[in-house]
């Protein structure tokens, strides 16, 4: 979940993969001197931006992680409820496109991510 805070900030509760297990993480990203995007550090710096959002169906973001020099993007499409429309799907794979993330890197991890079956039952 994303949540702006008063101070401008925003928080993201997320569900992890580590060690074989689910693990909770609360990540506060700190606006940049570039509108509507955020930094904050995990694994090494990271900055993310919001490039859709229809705040009661979904959001597509893109990440860039500059882990000491080895970082990588990661774009993340997440739904409001259990699955989102073919369009929205085939908007993910248009801006991931673009952003330069090949097809054969889009993963659908509803299929893979069992974090997410931790996340219905919290």
């Amino acid at each position: 979940m994303v949540t702006t805070l008063v101070s401008g900030d925003n928080s993201n509760d997320e569900l992890v993969v580590e060690n074989g297990q689910c693990a909770a993480h609360e990540l506060v990203a700190d606006p940049t001197e570039e509108e509507g995007e955020y930094s904050f550090e995990y694994n090494g710096h990271n900055v993310f931006r919001i490039l859709d959002i229809v705040s009661d169906e979904y959001l597509i973001y893109i990440l860039k992680n500059g882990n000491n020099g080895d970082g990588f993007r990661l774009m993340g499409l997440y739904g409001r409820g259990p699955d989102v429309s073919s369009e929205i799907r085939e908007k993910y794979v248009q801006l991931s496109q673009e952003h330069g993330i090949v097809k054969e890197n889009i993963l659908d991890l509803t299929k893979t991510d069992r974090c997410l079956q931790a996340r219905d039952q919290a």
